[in-house]
């Protein structure tokens, strides 16, 4: 099982659902549609098709039944922060200042995620640079604990024509685990989901 810090967690369980819907009729609707919405607001997956409304509509059934899903969901990530330990009870990983000192990687694009073996690379955008846009991280010696992210990333062009993506690093921990070995977590949103990758790794470097 994975430990991760209070503070990750705050920032992983602080999803809300009902913030971008109104709940109106279900007249018009089928279930099959209501159920599909549903599962669909879920998931993160409904997209705004008009850019100036604010909320999106979405049929009562299945309003209510997110409602129900948000408070369970809010329950236990109550339970599960009570146990949880303040990152500063951990013994951080030696390397990291240097490779994730200050702000890490915030606000930066994950490219790609590629593992090979027991080599893995995560390659990001810099949002902050036109000259050296892109970042390479190497991690030896991974083992996969617990991931969330697709490693199969689309990317696109923007207006400078640099890669882009939807996946935004919003942060990390490395630390020394209880058994010795060093774990780095990430967190990644993705069109307001976070996602999660934990894994152990002997040495990690920037390029």
């Amino acid at each position: 099982m994975v430990q991760y810090s209070k503070e990750f967690l705050q920032e992983y369980l602080s999803s809300e659902w009902l913030s971008d819907y109104n709940l109106v009729s279900d007249e018009g609707y089928t279930e099959e549609e209501i159920e599909t919405l549903y599962q669909k607001a879920v998931a993160f997956e409904l997209e705004k098709c008009d850019s100036k409304k604010k909320r999106i509509d979405l049929p009562a059934t299945a309003y209510l039944k997110l409602d129900q899903y948000e408070k369970a969901y809010k329950k236990n990530a109550e339970k599960q922060l009570a146990t949880a330990k303040p990152l500063a009870d951990f013994l951080a990983a030696s390397e990291t200042e240097d490779v994730f000192g200050g702000w890490g990687f915030h606000d930066f694009r994950v490219l790609s995620i590629a593992k090979k073996g027991r080599e893995l690379e995560i390659r990001l955008r810099d949002p902050y640079s036109i000259e050296n846009p892109y970042v390479l991280l190497r991690l030896s010696g991974v083992v996969l604990l617990e991931n969330e992210i697709p490693f199969q990333i689309q990317t696109y062009m923007d207006e400078d024509g640099l890669l882009i993506s939807d996946f935004w690093w919003i942060l990390e921990e490395a630390f020394r685990g209880e058994n010795g070995k060093n774990e780095l977590h990430l967190l990644i949103d993705h069109n307001g989901k976070p996602m999660k990758l934990a894994l152990q790794y002997a040495a990690i470097e920037k390029a």
